[in-house]
């Protein structure tokens, strides 16, 4: 160490300084240990389905958990479902809007033919045009009071 130093100094460089911090331990680690039941296990050939299940979930519950990440998971999962909700139901009102707007479109339409039409009926069904059609297109005349019979029907 004094070797670089001299070349510091020789060089013009300011000179780093010593610690005089006394030596620090370092710290020591426990060994692992492996997470274990509190119950004897037995062989795995003569447990049960259930057994083993049950065996498997009671180490699980050794495992710390982490509550806020758990807590932060699902705020993450209800923000996620109602921003997809949100957006389902705003695309939805959107058609249903464009839908209405449409048949608004249709009913005016519709409206528009039937008072058309109903006008077209009234003039073609007034008493004189519809006799003047008989006379001029079809030759008919009206008929003579010595033309007209009438029958009585007793029952």
């Amino acid at each position: 160490m004094k070797g670089m130093f001299a070349v510091l100094t020789t060089l013009g460089l300011p000179q780093a300084r010593q610690s005089y911090a006394p030596n620090r331990r370092k710290p020591t680690f426990a060994p692992f240990k492996p997470l274990r039941s509190r119950r004897t296990r037995l062989p795995v050939s003569t447990l049960t389905f259930a057994q083993r299940l049950q065996q498997q979930l009671s180490g699980a519950y050794a495992i710390p958990v982490n509550w806020l990440a758990v807590a932060n998971f699902l705020a993450l999962v209800a923000f996620m479902l109602i921003s997809i909700t949100v957006v389902y139901y705003s695309y939805e009102g959107r058609q249903q809007v464009s839908e209405l707007a449409q048949l608004q479109q249709e009913r005016d339409y519709l409206q528009q033919k039937g008072s058309y039409l109903s006008r077209d009926q009234n003039e073609l069904s007034e008493f004189s045009r519809i006799e003047n059609t008989a006379i001029q297109e079809l030759g008919m005349r009206r008929p003579a009071k010595q033309d007209i019979v009438i029958f009585k029907y007793d029952r």
